[in-house]
């Protein structure tokens, strides 16, 4: 069987709740003595603005799942790629029996691409904090989904949240 697709890549741009305050959910690292501030320091910083929190983070992944599984694409799968560290309680539309969130997407992809399923990819690369990797981007596959308007919904959510396309 050979997969349709269809692709959306957008960028955030902004805060995603603008004029709502969040609480600050940084961190110390436990460091204890001369190496571990030298370790620390030695870390790749990101240059991407750090735009949203871990929690922020989550209600936009949250809120994009909600408009997916609401709309008329008939969704078998969701995929989410999450990269860690990440904590915290997970918005209810994540625990849908149809999301299923990995590290590494690439390889249920190219499984369920075997398939004739319809299911949607969200891949994203949104920094969290300047220690990870990323551009701010977020990328959308969807398989087996005729309708060309299928990501009208999604983006005019993205683009609600400070999401452009690209």
């Amino acid at each position: 069987m050979t997969s349709s697709i269809q692709h959306y890549i957008g960028d955030l741009e902004r805060t995603p709740f603008p004029n709502r305050p969040t609480l600050a959910q940084a961190r110390m690292m436990p460091l204890f003595n001369e190496h571990d501030f030298t370790v620390m320091a030695d870390l790749p910083a990101n240059e991407t603005r750090v735009l949203l929190s871990f929690s922020d983070y989550f209600e936009m992944l949250a809120g994009l799942v909600d408009v997916a599984l609401n709309s008329n694409l008939d969704l078998e799968q969701i995929l989410v790629s999450v990269s860690m560290p990440s904590g915290g309680r997970l918005p209810k539309p994540l625990l849908n029996d149809r999301v299923f969130m990995l590290q590494d997407i690439t390889d249920e992809e190219a499984r369920l691409v075997k398939s004739d399923k319809r299911f949607l990819v969200i891949d994203d690369h949104i920094c969290r904090f300047r220690l990870q990797t990323g551009d701010n981007s977020i990328h959308l596959r969807m398989h087996n989904i005729k309708d060309p308007d299928a990501f009208r919904p999604l983006k005019e959510y993205l683009s609600s949240v400070g999401v452009k396309s690209r």
